[in-house]
């Protein structure tokens, strides 16, 4: 759904070519899509397929025939309904490491402070990556909308190294640091059998 809308987002300002739209992901939107060439094309031909685009073929002398991306009449309307049903949409956020941390009075308390530290240092480094970028898009005059992106992605790592140096300052305290798989097992027991009347509430 979310590179559907990006494609008609990016087509909407205009006719491209496959490989112009590849570039304007590659130089501006890595942040909030991984479409690849091979994704793009795909997405193209079922968004045609849908009546949302249409292409058109060119050849200059020899060279290999290349395909000329537009959006049509319906795929702007859909376009405007799908971008504004996105922005309404509010989704519980998803943290991929949380598994992992919901667990963690299981694991070696030493072993785990030394992996978050690690994921802290890397976390440290993407928010140095994307300060630099910011910084590249406001001297280079992009949209306002890109670098606000970029920082809501800064603004989540920040969050991230926060919460993650409370749970290192907790697995430091040596009563709570100890694994105790018994107290977790009566916990979740607990949870379960007040999860009926969490359910009528």
């Amino acid at each position: 759904m979310s590179t559907d809308l990006i494609l008609l987002g990016i087509l909407h300002s205009g006719e491209h070519y496959g490989y112009e739209i590849m570039k304007i992901i590659k130089s501006i939107m890595l942040e909030i899509t991984d479409v690849t060439t091979g994704t793009l094309y795909y997405k193209l031909k079922g968004l045609e397929k849908r009546g949302l685009v249409t292409h058109f073929e060119e050849q200059d002398g020899r060279r290999p025939i290349r395909q000329r991306y537009s959006i049509t009449g319906k795929g702007r309307e859909v376009f405007q309904e799908m971008a504004l049903r996105h922005i309404v949409q509010a989704g519980r956020p998803y943290w991929p490491v949380m598994p992992s941390l919901f667990f963690i009075n299981l694991l070696d308390p030493t072993t785990s402070i030394l992996a978050i530290k690690d994921r802290i240092s890397r976390l440290e480094a993407e928010l140095t990556r994307l300060g630099e970028l910011s910084e590249h898009l406001k001297q280079n005059d992009f949209p306002f909308q890109a670098d606000l992106i970029v920082q809501h992605g800064m603004e989540h790592i920040r969050i991230d190294i926060a919460v993650l140096t409370r749970f290192i300052k907790k697995l430091s305290d040596p009563d709570i640091g100890k694994s105790d798989s018994t107290g977790l097992k009566e916990r979740l027991q607990q949870y379960m059998d007040i999860m009926p009347d969490l359910e009528r509430v």
